[in-house]
């Protein structure tokens, strides 16, 4: 059976997201990129194509 989030769930989720990512997102490493706010994949992948022609 496929569980599909109701919105409950998604309440809940975005709860616990909107209390904890303020507290947890300075403990991140500059270069973290996953699941971050304002941070993407294109965005690692800019950052990694400029590293490699400037180093």
């Amino acid at each position: 059976m496929l569980d599909v989030p109701t919105v409950t769930d998604r309440v809940a989720q975005a709860t616990v997201k909107a209390y904890l990512e303020p507290e947890v997102e300075p403990l991140f490493h500059e270069d973290s990129y996953g699941y971050r706010p304002s941070k993407s994949a294109h965005d690692a992948l800019a950052v990694t194509r400029k590293r490699c022609w400037t180093s």
